[in-house]
């Protein structure tokens, strides 16, 4: 069962959410006013005889994973722009690990950040030369950024056939003039590589 909460300034642009995430076949399990809008928690393949514990471990470690994401996407867009980071602040193994899975060793770059700043736009330029060799890809929008805008020959499909596979991406079709486009955050080499395979064998 995969379970996740989505955020909205209204129901409209949070079931938008929904639907670009997890699909058609989500389930809604609670729809509620917050103070910044609305809130949505959806599920997949979710059983009404789920064990509320198992449910609420699910919750759980979807809002973790979640922020720790919003968390590494804001640190890449803050490398690629040249800050610099406190590298001792306190963090758990958990966070540690993912980190070092995403941006690298950190502290082995401390001494000349430039080099993992480099390493990012260099892996950004790769992935795009691989994508344009990509038959579903018609369009490959210029980026300054740590992702990648592309247009694909079916968004909605090409999107449900990644999450099969493990890969999440955005997918923006329903953003005004975005559509048929994904958005791809770029990661570790063996990330991107990933990607790029599952993307050559789509038919």
């Amino acid at each position: 069962m995969r379970v996740k909460r989505f955020f909205g300034v209204d129901s409209r642009q949070a079931m938008r959410q929904v639907h670009e995430e997890l699909g058609e076949n989500a389930v809604i399990l609670s729809n509620k006013k917050v103070p910044q809008g609305v809130e949505i928690v959806c599920a997949l393949d979710y059983s009404e005889n789920t064990d509320p514990a198992s449910f609420a471990e699910a919750l759980k470690e979807s809002d973790k994973g979640t922020a720790l994401q919003r968390e590494l996407d804001e640190a890449r867009q803050r490398i690629l722009s040249g800050a610099k980071f406190d590298t001792n602040l306190g963090e758990n193994s958990f966070q540690r690990k993912a980190r070092i899975n995403q941006l690298g060793d950190w502290e082995a770059n401390t001494a000349n950040p430039a080099s993992l700043i480099n390493k990012i736009k260099e892996e950004r330029k790769r992935v795009a030369r691989l994508l344009q060799k990509t038959t579903c890809v018609t369009k490959i929008y210029p980026s300054d950024a740590n992702f990648i805008l592309i247009k694909v020959t079916d968004a909605n499909a090409i999107y449900n056939y990644l999450v099969e596979k493990g890969i999440i991406i955005r997918n923006r079709h329903s953003v005004v003039l975005c559509e048929d486009c994904l958005r791809i955050t770029i990661g570790t080499p063996d990330e991107n590589t990933q990607l790029l395979n599952f993307l050559q064998l789509y038919k």
